[in-house]
């Protein structure tokens, strides 16, 4: 009876272990997908909008 809990016990944890590697690989992918299809100019484009809306001469808030 023990044994047969045991090995139980350890085709579960097998199963988990399995379900654990395939979800990880699928998030690699995903993350890799993402990553790849994103724009290359994108840091040109925050910085220019960032150099253009600059707020350092505001002083106060009144209008």
């Amino acid at each position: 009876m023990n044994n047969q809990i045991n090995r139980i016990r350890n085709h579960q944890l097998i199963k988990i272990l399995f379900q654990l590697v395939v979800y990880s690989g699928l998030l690699y992918i995903v993350y890799k997908i993402s990553y790849e299809s994103r724009d290359p100019r994108s840091f040109y484009l925050k910085n220019h909008v960032s150099e253009m809306f600059t707020f350092n001469k505001v002083r106060t808030f009144e209008l």
